[in-house]
């Protein structure tokens, strides 16, 4: 499953930080976390990051009553085959 664009640092760490966490963060949340190991990122890449990946299977977008946006990464997929084959 490739979400069909050019690997970067950005879509690696946010990728990262998803498959190592077991709850559903907000993409704020996730954006919190990135930032720690990436300061210059922007909330806004991490939305479009996480729109993009939703939108091509590779996360999954849980919308709920009382939050709306948790973020999950199947098991099954390994970051490095998200990643199409263009550098």
């Amino acid at each position: 499953m490739k979400i069909g664009q050019r690997r970067s640092k950005q879509r690696e760490l946010i990728l990262e930080e998803l498959k190592g966490l077991t709850c559903h963060p907000t993409a704020d949340e996730l954006y919190e976390r990135v930032r720690k190991r990436l300061p210059n990122i922007s909330l806004g890449t991490v939305y479009r990051n996480l729109e993009l990946m939703a939108d091509n299977g590779v996360i999954l977008k849980i919308e709920t009553s009382g939050k709306i946006g948790l973020m999950e990464m199947p098991s099954r997929i390994r970051i490095s085959d998200v990643f199409s084959a263009v550098r």
